[in-house]
């Protein structure tokens, strides 16, 4: 049995812990769910739940993190973590990194040239798919390389650097708007509530990929509350928000990959009020094809933390020298 993450999608559901096991009751069934703790490392709860603090207590102990999803006009997210890693070192460096100014940019620089190689990498692949769209995608993939070479060449500080990322978010959305299937009704980002499918599955893809960064962050002993690129914030992982921004064009290409095969449609949504979410067959779907993607994911994250790391560990270490 290969398993990483389990997917809850019934309502009422009781969680427990026995022996080495995870057992999940619904209504309806003679004999619960088995699933072994020791195949675990993500458990994701999408309807409402019955579970006790000795469960949490275990499945913390087994470092194993669990994601809770609600809303019905919105997402909503809260994640509980396992054990963080004990090297308090780590994060004495990462909070020497985040108060030195010129570390803290060249953090940034690399977090977004790596960003914007992955959104070029994606507006090449659409112009190969789409080359009846090239103006709108030359004239994106102009503007990405133009805020390639401005992030690599100048020592500008990170607000300004933000906003190169953020127009290079725009173009890249921009693209992405004239190459999905009209019918999703995709025109631009908008996140709070999402009014339509694309939006839909951008923000719950980046919520499921927060919560991988957040257990990333804390397996190798960071503080996710510290981030470069995001300032910290009350109640913000801005580190694991970081972790995520090279991954999001990587996303973006299989949500489009995605709806252009028609593996999801228009009726495996639902309209609330203005909100647009997944409905119960729409989760069926995809959910298992995110689990696919998943393990690349995290090894993407825990590279480039460590990559991190050893840049910082390297010039905290040239200042002592």
């Amino acid at each position: 049995m290969h398993m990483s993450t389990l997917y809850l999608d019934h309502k009422n559901s009781r969680i427990k812990c026995r022996r080495h096991t995870l057992q999940v009751s619904q209504e309806g069934q003679s004999r619960p769910r088995s699933y072994p703790l020791s195949l675990l490392n993500h458990l994701v709860i999408v309807q409402n739940a019955e579970m006790d603090a000795a469960t949490l207590a275990t499945l913390a102990s087994h470092g194993i993190s669990v994601a809770l999803l609600s809303g019905r006009r919105e997402l909503h997210a809260a994640f509980l973590t396992g054990r963080p890693g004990n090297d308090a070192r780590r994060r004495l460096m990462q909070y020497t990194a985040r108060q030195d100014p010129d570390l803290r940019r060249r953090i940034v620089a690399h977090l977004l040239r790596a960003k914007l190689a992955g959104q070029y990498r994606l507006i090449s692949r659409l112009l190969r798919h789409r080359p009846d769209q090239r103006r709108i995608l030359t004239r994106a993939g102009k503007t990405l390389r133009e805020n390639q070479r401005q992030i690599t060449s100048r020592t500008a500080p990170v607000d300004v650097l933000r906003g190169l990322e953020g127009s290079a978010s725009a173009a890249t959305f921009s693209a992405l708007s004239a190459v999905l299937p009209p019918v999703f009704g995709f025109k631009h980002r908008q996140r709070r509530p999402p009014p339509d499918p694309v939006n839909a599955l951008l923000s719950l893809s980046y919520t499921l990929a927060h919560g991988l960064a957040l257990r990333e962050c804390l397996a190798a002993g960071l503080d996710p509350a510290i981030g470069y690129l995001h300032d910290p914030q009350h109640d913000r992982a801005s580190l694991a928000l970081d972790l995520i921004e090279p991954q999001r064009p990587i996303i973006e290409y299989r949500i489009w990959h995605l709806l252009r095969k028609r593996r999801l449609d228009t009726h495996h949504f639902t309209q609330s009020g203005d909100a647009c979410l997944l409905n119960k067959e729409g989760r069926q779907r995809f959910y298992p094809w995110w689990e696919s993607h998943t393990p690349a994911m995290t090894r993407l994250m825990r590279r480039h933390l460590h990559g991190q790391l050893a840049r910082v560990q390297g010039e905290i270490q040239g200042h002592a020298d």
